[in-house]
């Protein structure tokens, strides 16, 4: 069942675009598998606010055993983590550094 779906907003940036996107190819997927669910239910584009501190979750699927929180993100390229944790991606055949989605999870 799906409890919310995202929320139409116009993004300016091209990255804010892209992910945008991914966020709604995601959420079309998910619609598709548990829109008839009756014990799965997916919130899509949630947001909290707990004093005056802002929150967003991309896709958040519950379930009577648990709950499963989807980060999505547009990346091209090869993704790798090393020892530390410490996440990189390529960009244009170089590696760079990029924020952990766990930890932004």
């Amino acid at each position: 069942m799906i409890v919310k779906d995202r929320d139409s907003k116009q993004e300016t940036t091209l990255k804010a675009k892209a992910g945008a996107k991914v966020e709604g190819d995601v959420a079309f997927y998910l619609k598709r598998q548990f829109l008839e669910s009756k014990d799965i239910f997916v919130i899509n584009d949630l947001r909290l606010s707990y004093k005056g501190e802002v929150a967003q979750i991309d896709h958040l699927i519950l379930h009577s055993k648990g709950f499963v929180v989807v980060e999505s993100k547009s990346i091209r390229g090869h993704v790798k983590v090393n020892k530390q944790l410490e996440w990189s991606r390529t960009v244009r055949g170089r590696w760079i550094g990029m924020p952990s989605p766990i930890e932004q999870a």
